[in-house]
Formats: C-alpha cells, structure tokens, sequence
C-alpha cells in the first residue's frame, strides 16, 4: 500500500533508467525501482525550495531536472549525497565533486571541502575545508597516489592530507 501514489496527485511517471522510474507530484518526486519499491523521495524536507513538481527530465549525465513554484532545481541522483544544504558545511557555489576511497570531495568557489562523516552511518554528510586551499577551485584530479586542485591561485596536490602548491599560475 503506497501511501504516496494514493494520497498525492500524481502530475506524471517517467523512466530514469532501465530500473527506475519517477513520479512527480504536488508533495515531490518519488524514485521507484522496477518492482515498485519505493527507493528515493524529493522535497522541502530534503532540501528543495519546492515540493510541487509539475514536470521533470533527466539529461544525458543522469541528472534529474525537475521544474517547480520556485524556478528549476538539479538533483545528482547518481551521486552518492544527493541533498547539500546550508549545515552540510561548505561554502561557495558549488564547481565539480568526486568521490574516491569512500570521501567525497568538493570543490567550489571557496576553496576543496571532504566528508567527515561517513555515508555508512546513514547521517547527512557533513564537510571540512581542506587547509591551505582557499581560492576557487573548478576541478579535482585523482591522480591515484594524491589529487590534483585546479584552482585561480594555481594547481595544489593534495596527500596524505596535506595540500601543497605546485604551482601558483592560475589553472583551469
């Protein structure tokens, strides 16, 4: 009995990918797998402005656009956070993500931010600034010993949980 399908009014339903399925509705938007087991819901509660989805499309990248009261909102689906909000704990707009060995890392227009917590926990994410970087920052290199920052202030390694400057050219 699915309290969502019968107490909303479903506005449409659309494939996001060979398994799953949306709904979108007047109280958000509900990811189905293929058996109709509920597995993802979107609204004011988990951070959009809005929870009248009138309408929505996913893009080639397997991000879900979906339109609102509010304008037009993104959702990373196949991110593993899919929700960042103001007490996520990093600052600026938000330039490009990467997640390797269990971290997520985010660069953005204030600096490289990682998890401190783990996803494992089941508690929303929550990030520290990465010491030393504190420039705009557009993308992050995993270059398998250490990860590479480019950023406005040059491009910075980051091991062993230091970050050091390589150069201090401005790289994009």
């Amino acid at each position: 009995n699915d309290t969502f399908l019968t107490n909303t009014m479903v506005l449409g339903c659309e494939w996001i990918n060979e398994n799953e399925f949306a709904v979108n509705s007047r109280i958000g938007l509900m990811i189905y797998s293929r058996d109709f087991v509920p597995k993802a819901i979107f609204n004011k509660k988990t951070g959009l402005p809005d929870e009248s989805i009138s309408q929505f499309y996913v893009d080639r990248e397997n991000n879900i656009w979906i339109t609102h009261n509010d304008g037009c909102s993104m959702i990373s689906y196949d991110v593993p956070a899919v929700v960042y909000t103001d007490q996520t704990g990093f600052s600026g707009s938000l330039e490009m993500m990467l997640f390797t060995n269990d971290t997520t890392y985010v660069a953005t227009t204030e600096g490289v931010y990682q998890t401190t917590s783990s996803m494992a926990t089941g508690q929303p994410l929550s990030f520290s600034r990465i010491p030393m970087v504190r420039t705009e920052v557009w993308d992050i290199y995993n270059a398998g010993s250490a990860l590479l920052f480019s950023s406005s202030q040059g491009l910075y390694e980051y091991r062993n949980n230091q970050a050091t400057a390589v150069t201090r050219w401005y790289t994009n």
